[in-house]
């Protein structure tokens, strides 16, 4: 089992509908949070709590070095003003394993500190009205 990297990771952005195919260039401390509802399974006479999963449910987080001249912090940026999805595809590695999502940016949030640089905190969901998500795997 070869250990990962988050350096050799990938985020890739793209038009909503589509496989997002541009890389994502300005990004860092990239999130993918995956897990599932529960549905209670529980009888009476039981003594032990029992569940099984039902909707897996999706949501990404990364950081962007803030560049009002780079196409992919434009486009997230718009994204998120205009209130459209927009194509992502977070991969552990190069054609690796991951998941392909049109995405809503639900918080843009700007940070200004005085002795470094401007980032900016991304959070997103999955969007199924124009694709279903995809698992992607290698």
């Amino acid at each position: 089992m070869a250990i990962r990297i988050g350096l050799n990771a990938k985020l890739y952005y793209g038009t909503a509908g589509t496989t997002a195919a541009s890389e994502l260039t300005k990004v860092r401390d990239v999130t993918l949070n995956l897990s599932a509802g529960v549905a209670n399974t529980e009888t009476r006479g039981s003594e032990i709590k029992s569940e099984i999963p039902t909707l897996l449910e999706a949501s990404l987080s990364f950081e962007l070095l803030y560049d009002d001249a780079n196409a992919g912090v434009l486009a997230v940026e718009e994204a998120y003003y205009t209130r459209t999805p927009i194509a992502m595809l977070v991969l552990h590695k190069t054609g690796g394993n991951g998941l392909d999502a049109d995405w809503n940016i639900k918080e843009f949030t700007r940070s200004e500190p005085l002795e470094g640089v401007v980032t900016v905190s991304v959070t997103a969901s999955p969007n199924n009205a124009s694709r279903e998500p995809a698992r992607v795997e290698a």
